[in-house]
């Protein structure tokens, strides 16, 4: 009899549809790494994809944000380079420094974490703040940079502000304007050291849907001191009025002359109704940029990230297959729903196809079967390569003969209960045994697996097997 997967059978399409209607995850399946930068102030960031890769696809975010609001994005790219996300000084993991957290501090310490990487031909993806600091970095470096991605990004036609009178009569600018003021204003220093306005109002109005409570607590951790508040303060007051930043003023134009004069290529994403970038600047930016390419991404405010990140990722992937990827035939990882994740590996699986079935395992994907030392498979696996010795072993002791399971769509978890009878190879010996399998799945990728059993039963499929 050949093995065979039955799909559960309640499971209907219409289900999967409003399975999938559902806020983003707020699971973070990187592991932060660090390393010593200028000053021997210490930088955390994480990365993924294609490590080996010359090409480099860098994520830089702004306030009050850190590495974790691009999870769901850098999926996409994984294909195509090495992926990396860093969180600046005062946010995330990285070190708090005692510095007035000026543009020029944060612009100092990231070109670098660039230069210590040694990192060349990159993408920069740089939303609020971080579509300045990042696109500075290719101002001033344009033979290391090839690609620019901006998201509510503070470049022309509206930044610099030259005129602070004229942008607060200016409807597209009126809410940044009355934004920036309130931020100058004495009571500001009350909101931010007391209440931790940034994290705990602004975050949200900024927001298009509900953000969960773990999501918020993850912006929050590094504010939790008010003493480390001091960078959400100064963000807001960086923005110069009428030249009174000019270290900021000077960063935007070399930004503006950079873009609008050389032969980077760029993709402009915008929302709507957006709160800095509008699709009127985009238009305006699409008239005047060579290599100039744009996509909406549908309702969103000015953290987008949290609002659209699958249609960002899907824009992202796209446009840099068909514009940086080595290989254009190589499509962007297009994260499935988490059942045809499952569904596709066991197929895989199931028809000997070993590499496809691994290509859906994370790098740091955990996978447990616990049982006793007589189970020559029993163990804790790490990564494709884990997986993979895991699925030899078993597959050269054992042949599933029948398998019968239910299925449970649990967010990111796929539960699995099964009747199945396994067959050492080589004998008659049969063992009939229920099992649970337990698959955590993040954007098409399975990051952990275990299997709970009568670890018992198996290993009696295994006694004395040397004299069968």
């Amino acid at each position: 009899m050949r093995q065979q997967f039955t799909h559960y059978d309640d499971l209907e399409p219409g289900d999967l549809c409003r399975k999938l209607d559902r806020p983003p995850s707020h699971e973070f399946p990187y592991q932060h790494k660090f390393v010593k930068v200028v000053d021997e102030v210490e930088m955390a960031y994480v990365e993924s994809g294609q490590l080996d890769s010359d090409k480099v696809v860098l994520f830089v975010h702004g306030a009050p944000e850190q590495s974790y609001i691009w999870r769901n994005i850098m999926p996409y790219v994984e294909n195509y380079a090495r992926v990396i996300a860093v969180d600046h000084i005062g946010h995330g993991l990285s070190e708090n420094v005692d510095c007035g957290y000026h543009i020029e501090d944060y612009v100092k310490y990231f070109f670098s974490f660039v230069e210590t990487l040694g990192l060349n031909n990159i993408t920069v993806v740089g939303q609020d703040w971080g579509s300045v600091i990042g696109s500075y970095y290719g101002a001033c470096n344009p033979d290391k940079v090839e690609g620019v991605v901006l998201l509510e990004a503070l470049i022309a036609p509206a930044y610099p502000i030259r005129n602070a009178e004229a942008a607060r009569e200016d409807p597209t600018m009126a809410i940044a304007m009355d934004h920036y003021d309130r931020w100058r204003t004495d009571e500001a220093e009350q909101w931010n050291t007391e209440q931790n306005l940034f994290v705990e109002r602004i975050l949200h109005l900024h927001t298009a849907r509900k953000l969960s409570q773990r999501e918020v607590d993850v912006y929050r951790d590094p504010f939790r001191n008010p003493e480390h508040r001091g960078p959400l303060l100064q963000w807001a007051r960086e923005c110069g009025f009428d030249g009174d930043r000019p270290y900021v003023d000077k960063a935007m134009d070399a930004i503006n002359e950079w873009l609008f004069n050389g032969d980077v290529k760029v993709l402009d994403i915008f929302a709507k109704p957006g709160a800095v970038s509008t699709e009127l600047d985009v238009a305006w930016r699409a008239a005047r940029i060579q290599y100039h390419e744009s996509a909406f991404v549908g309702i969103g405010n000015h953290f987008i990230q949290e609002d659209q990140p699958e249609q960002i990722g899907h824009a992202l992937g796209d446009w840099y297959r068909r514009n940086l990827a080595k290989d254009r035939t190589v499509w962007y990882k297009q994260p499935r729903n988490e059942m045809e994740t499952v569904l596709h590996f066991f197929d895989a699986v199931i028809n000997g196809d070993l590499d496809k079935a691994l290509s859906m395992i994370h790098p740091d994907c955990k996978w447990v079967y616990r049982g006793p030392d007589s189970i020559p498979f029993a163990g804790e696996y790490h990564g494709p390569e884990g997986v993979g010795e895991y699925l030899t072993k078993f597959g050269s002791l054992v042949e599933i003969v029948e398998f019968e399971p239910d299925m449970i769509w649990n967010d990111n978890d796929i539960i699995i209960r099964a009747s199945e009878i396994n067959k050492l190879h080589g004998s008659d010996r049969t063992i009939e045994l229920d099992v649970t399998q337990v698959f955590k799945v993040k954007n098409g990728w399975i990051m952990a697996f275990q299997e709970y059993s009568d670890t018992a039963k198996m290993a009696s499929l295994f006694e004395n097997s040397e004299d069968n």
